[in-house]
């Protein structure tokens, strides 16, 4: 006999009813005490025979197995997930089967398989409480309107559901269906030939596992069920028909739900039948290899877990609705992907990505659908358990043949030759009647044709499975070949810790980055990368790379041996090249997978013995019709043999640490999944909600951390933040991931679900509040006597409304020239920030005509919360909830106030209990402190995650010009028509025309960006056009982000470079850098005695050794280089780092400047724009040939520019010379040039050889490398 304990494939066989120990307990507690029920509570009122109650496990074998200990709660529970139903008549759906898996506390998985049958109780005492309960229920139900018409009626007879399962340590599913399905069979019948102790001591005790890459063959029946164990080269064991869940739901629909999953959504699963919950979930595990699912895993939730469903955490959760008795609506939220089995419908959240090439992988699984012959089209065919039909008989189908077969017989019996040929055959003594043998003789003809078509049945049967799970081989092939495609080269980006051991490595694990994200989405094509970077922020990916590093100190985890394993078939076949490309490429060896499939089903590596008579049991005991008999339990008990004790004492050592040490932390540690044990130990709502709490409080601080971390880069790594192989993970992900954290904490708890966002609907209710409060007070405050001009907002500020309203002008105040222009429509954004006394007084510009008003103070944006509800209300390129909430929550971080606004939300405390429940996150004041303490650290940092999202939606820019001073005292002003032109990362507004002396306006545009340039200039008109111009301000309005151009510089015809067109580089300031700023310049206005800044062009004037030029330039470049070595998304302003204060093309002017005789008597001062010109008219005199690049470009440059100054001219070569690398052969034809002898002394800088030669040699380090100008610098050039 073979081993008894060691490799069995059923490890326990349980049986469960009622539990009638302590009499009928109710399942959900609705039999506590029926009070007085009026008309109004009949729908409360419910019959004994409608609830379920509790069950027990009565019998299970073996009884005592040290190694495999039964969980009776966790059986019970996932058996009977809604309590034992009661009948008065058997169901008509039968018996039904269905798997369910256990998750223990260390991870380790235990599956079951379950068939649920009905048969009559007959315990006198248990019809007796029924009876009592119905006779209770109907002398309330006579109390109300529509039961006093009801007559009481003792039941005679109640049918109760029981349940009979395997558990096993693999999911053999088909063999334990066929196996349940054959023991309920003999447990019905009264005859057999074997008894029923001993088929199930047969499948227990004598059925082996088979060791990988083998299979064993059991009995069951007259069938042989082949069980294949997959090896350590092979996808995992899946014995579930993927047919059944394309047919339900589809190629596309699969996908969805597959993508919804990889992507960490919590996914609710309904269904009315277990079995598709269960098929349907495990379906979608099996298809993530080589990943696992590492967070909340119920396939069926049971009844009293409910509440489980608001957990904010991801999760996989089967619910079971009966008919449309319930509606799952309420379960779900902005982030929960919801399939409907019944209407074979998936509906994901929004803005997810798509998964790469979906539309390819759904029309493979059409073509292989067809191969297979599998109907995808409608309503999938039932399960036979599903059902209730049990394939027994199927002999009706040929009743009517047999009856014509009977009819031709007795019709041969009438005829005068049939009595010739009987009086025959009686003479003879054969027989004595044909008639008499009739009966024989089609019963003998009726059974063979019966097992004729049971065989061609059981052929059609076999035939059918193992088509299908060709089909499901091949889908599970075409799913791991996509993420082969996504993942083929993922080992080269894998960051291998400086730890010589895995303790170590594990104190230090959330410290470090093991993956270098950044680098390998910059290897994927462009359609990958929207699901990539989503994807590689996911729990089961640091999980598969965590496994991935431990295989350098302990056996590798089999799913990432089995995926490098056959990538590296892969690789050898294609090329490693070949898997970055976006291709999709078809399963072509299907034909190998069908061979395979074929071989397994015929073949067995091991027979297990056929049921047989056991020692002690010859008699079988006595049996009633229609039940389940008491098996003896004696005869059940597992054989003992010493290899089975050396297994227990084994087992129990292993679990015991050596020497007193703590064991080594393993991957199933490191990586635990929920499980159904935590749910028992935390059984009331309350402390499952605490759980949450924890995890939602630990998850933020991980979150806020690493994106601090990824923002400080280098710096993070001095200050032993991060691993120096740290490299920042793209900003969109990491806002991506804190929304969706942050939405989740605001689902968490929440009372009645108004909005598919939680937190959208919070910030409308406090809006709804705040405003009708605010409203209340003003008109309270407000008197006739106030109403006087301004004193409106006086009103408004004093009340604390700081709300945006239109500012009525007078009729002649708006009757300004046709500009593109328009004023401040609001007046609240000032005097928000006035003194009281002077609320009233809203600036507006003046008329023509009038004095210059003084320039303006740049006041602080309000830091409301319902301002910036409103700008996302007006946003109208955001259509959804979650969307609105998003945006929100990207604008808050980029305007560093994302804490300030949650505490503002949160603060209402009345508005908090009336949306969520106490146990909630937002309810707990400590957990909710340390959260807004983390988000509150974010504001370290500066994102621009708001501006860079929304490319396309409508912003309004404010811009502040702060003229210089006037020799005469005041400040400068100009007749001419001047304009401005702001420009950014994304596009550049149109020119927009000032108004005669105006200083401060807004304009509305398409985002335009991070802003990097402004031209402004005018058309040199009237009698005194020339402007002297100090800075310029512009401030996004709606994230408060405010850039400063510094100018210094005039605007006119015959005064500084004769420039009436100016480009200014900005920078981007704080607000307190820019009171600084004003509060510098304010002393240029009348009244002031401080003397006009001075101009900032003149570079000569500052004096520089060529020392400090070198360290100049070097740093110059330094900058661009490591502006070209990051990201594309990560990169800030070319133009600031060409054209800022220490740009490179600034620098070379400084440099160009050294040693210029730039002074001249009684005319004005040279340029270094005019020595170039002198070159020019060299060069065009002496066609030298490395200089012709030069000639040209300085030729486009007059041609074009007209109204732009010398210096700019200037600038902008530079800018074209660094583009196209032509900085070396200029600078060394300019040493060598005759021209550059007589405008430059004799110590100048591009006179001294070795300098020149220095600056050649470091500007030739950036001709490997491509630097775009932004359009805004070329503008009117066709270089």
């Amino acid at each position: 006999m073979p081993r008894s304990r060691v490799g069995r494939i059923f490890e326990h066989f349980v049986l469960l009813g009622l539990k009638t120990d302590k009499g009928l307990l109710p399942f959900n507690g609705l039999l506590e005490g029926i009070s007085d029920i009026e008309d109004s509570d009949l729908q409360n009122l419910v019959s004994p025979l409608q609830q379920t109650y509790q069950a027990s496990v009565y019998a299970h074998y073996p009884y005592k197995d040290l190694l495999t200990k039964l969980d009776h709660q966790a059986v019970t529970t996932l058996c009977f997930p809604h309590g034992v139903s009661l009948y008065e008549h058997p169901p008509e759906e039968g018996s039904q089967f269905h798997p369910f898996i256990i998750t223990r506390e260390d991870g380790s998985k235990v599956h079951g398989a379950a068939l649920t049958f009905y048969e009559q109780v007959r315990d006198d005492g248990i019809l007796d409480q029924i009876n009592t309960l119905c006779k209770e229920f109907h002398k309330e139900l006579q109390k109300t309107s529509v039961g006093r018409l009801s007559s009481y009626r003792p039941l005679q007879q109640v049918y109760a559901a029981k349940c009979m399962c395997f558990v096993m340590s693999l999911p053999f599913h088909r063999a334990s269906e066929a196996s349940l399905l054959h023991l309920h069979k003999m447990a019905m019948k009264l005859s057999g030939s074997l008894p029923l102790e001993s088929y199930i001591y047969n499948l227990l005790y004598e059925v082996q596992l088979p060791p990988p890459a083998r299979s064993s063959r059991l009995f069951v029946g007259k069938r042989n069920m082949s069980c294949y164990r997959p090896g350590g080269q092979e996808l995992p064991l899946l014995d579930y028909p993927l047919s059944t869940v394309l047919s339900m739901l589809g190629p596309k629909q699969l996908i969805t739900l597959v993508n919804c999953v990889l992507l960490e959504q919590r996914v609710l699963v309904t269904s009315c039948n277990y079995y598709r919950l269960m098929l349907v979930c495990e379906s979608i595990s099996a298809l993530l290899f080589p990943f696992n699912w590492a967070h909340v895993y119920v396939p069926i939730l049971p009844a009293s877990m409910q509440h489980f469903l608001d957990a904010p955490v991801p999760f996989i959760m089967g619910l079971y609705k009966k008919g449309s008795d319930q509606d799952s609506e309420e379960f779900t939220s902005c982030e929960m992907c919801r399939v409907d089995l019944e209407s074979c419908t998936v509906e994901p959240p929004e803005e997810l990505p798509t998964f790469p090439h979906s539309a390819e992988m759904a029309e493979e699984l059409h073509q292989l659908a067809a191969k297979y012959k599998i109907v995808l089209e409608g309503r999938s065919e039932m399960h036979d358990s599903e059902s209730g039909m049990n394939s027994q008989d199927g002999i009706s189908l040929k009743d009517h043949r047999l009856t014509e077969i009977k009819s031709d017989i007795i019709k041969l019996g009438s005829s005068s030759r049939l009595a010739e040929l009987e009086a025959i055959v009686k003479g003879v003594g054969v027989i004595s009647s044909i008639e008499g043998n009739l009966q024989e003789v089609l019963d003998e003809k009726k059974q063979k044709e019966a097992d004729d078509y049971k065989e061609r049945q059981m052929k059609n049967k076999a035939l059918q499975d193992t088509n299908q799970q060709k089909f499901s081989e091949c889908v599970r092939e075409v799913f791991f070949n996509s993420q082969l495609r996504l993942f083929g080269h993922y080992e080269k980006f894998v960051i291998y810790p400086s730890q010589c051991d895995m303790a170590s490595w594990l104190c230090s694990r959330e410290m470090i980055s093991n993956f270098d994200k950044e680098s390998f989405l910059g290897d994927q094509p462009g359609i990958r990368q929207p699901f990539l970077c989503r994807f590689l922020e996911t729990q089961m990916f640091a999980t598969f790379i965590d496994n991935k590093i431990m295989s350098q100190w302990q056996d590798p985890d089999n799913a990432v041996k089995v995926f490098d394993l056959r990538n590296s078939a892969k690789v050898a076949e294609v090329g490693e090249d070949h898997q970055q490309k976006a291709i999709y490429e078809k399963l072509e060896n299907t034909a190998a997978i069908d061979a395979m499939v074929d071989k397994r089903s015929v073949s067995a590596d091991y027979v297990a013995l056929a049921p047989h008579i056991l020692e002690g049991l010859e008699e079988m005991c006595d049996r009633v019709d229609g039940q389940f008999p008491e098996l003896n339990s004696q005869v059940l008990v597992p054989p003992a043999s010493d290899d089975d004790q050396e297994d227990i004492l084994t087992a129990l050592v292993s679990k015991r640490p050596s020497n007193g040490e703590a064991p080594v932390m393993d991957r199933k540690e490191l990586h635990r999944q929920p499980s159904l044990a935590f749910v028992r130990k935390n059984s009331t709502v309350s402390e499952a909600y605490i759980q949450f709490v924890d995890a939602l409080l630990k998850e933020i601080k991980v979150k806020t951390k690493r994106m601090l971390v990824g923002k400080m880069g280098e710096e993070a790594v001095q200050l032993g933040h991060a691993d120096p192989t740290l490299l920042g993970l793209e900003e969109n992900t990491m806002i991506a991931s804190l929304c969706d954290l942050l939405e989740r904490i605001w689902s968490h708890g929440v009372t009645h679900k108004q909005s598919k966002s939680p937190l959208w609907a919070h910030l409308q209710e406090f809006s709804q509040l705040t405003n009708m409060v605010s409203w209340t007070q003003m008109v309270d405050t407000f008197t006739p006597k106030a109403a006087e001009p301004g004193a409106f907002t006086a009103v408004l500020i004093s009340a604390g409304m700081r709300l945006l309203y239109d500012f009525t002008k007078t009729s002649s105040d708006e009757e300004e020239d046709d500009v593109a222009i328009h004023h401040e429509k609001t007046s609240a954004d000032v005097s928000n920030f006035l003194p009281a006394e002077a609320a009233d007084k809203v600036l507006t510009h003046r008329r023509k005509g009038s004095n210059p008003e003084r320039p303006r103070v740049l006041e602080p944006l309000p830091d409301n919360l319902l301002v910036d509800v409103k700008h996302i209300q007006e946003m109208k390129d955001i259509k959804t909830d979650i969307g609105r909430a998003r945006a929100f929550i990207r604008l808050s971080l980029e305007k560093k106030l994302l804490a300030a606004h949650f505490k503002e939300l949160l603060a209402n405390q009345e508005l908090l209990k009336s949306l969520y429940k106490g146990v909630a996150f937002l309810r707990c004041e400590d957990e909710r402190e340390q959260a807004l303490y983390h988000l509150l650290s974010l504001n370290t940092a500066d994102f621009r995650c708001f501006t860079n999202a929304f490319t396309s939606t409508e912003l309004s820019y404010r811009v502040l010009v702060v003229p210089g001073k006037r020799f005469a005292g005041g400040i400068s002003t100009t007749t001419a028509n001047a304009w401005i032109s702001v420009a950014g990362k994304l596009r550049d507004s149109d020119r927009k025309w000032l108004p005669k002396n105006v200083y401060d306006f807004s304009f509305e545009s398409k985002n335009l960006g991070q802003l990097s340039t402004v031209r402004i200039g005018h058309d040199n008109s009237g009698l005194a056009p020339k402007w002297l111009i100090d800075h310029v301000i512009v401030r996004n309005e709606t994230t408060g982000l405010i850039t400063r151009f510094p100018c210094g510089r005039w605007l006119g015809r015959g005064v500084d470079d004769d420039s009436t067109e100016r480009i200014l580089v900005g920078e981007t300031i704080t607000y307190s850098q820019i009171i600084d700023t004003q509060s510098d310049t304010s002393q240029s206005f009348p009244g002031r005695q401080k003397d006009s800044p001075k101009p900032v062009r003149r570079p000569s004037t500052i004096k520089r050794s060529k020392s400090h030029m070198q360290q100049v330039l070097s740093d110059s470049v330094n900058r661009l280089l490591k502006y070209v070595h990051k990201p594309e998304k990560e990169r800030e302003s070319v133009t600031l780092l060409l054209c800022g204060d220490s740009g490179l093309c600034t620098t070379l002017e400084t440099m160009l400047s050294l040693g210029f005789k730039s002074s001249r008597f009684f005319r004005n001062n040279l340029y270094i724009w005019d020595y170039l010109e002198n070159v020019h008219r060299y060069l065009l005199t002496h066609d030298l040939e490395p200089c012709r690049s030069l000639v040209a470009n300085i030729t486009i440059i007059n041609n074009s520019l007209q109204d732009v100054g010398k210096d700019g001219k200037l600038q902008l070569l530079l800018c074209i010379a660094v583009r196209d690398h032509l900085l070396p052969e200029w600078l060394t034809y300019l040493h060598y040039c005759p021209i550059t002898k007589q405008m430059y002394d004799n110590d100048a800088f591009l006179l001294d050889e070795p300098q020149v030669q220095f600056l050649v040699n470091l500007v030739s380090m950036l001709r490997s490398y491509h630097i775009s100008l932004e359009p805004s610098i070329t503008q009117g050039l066709d270089i």
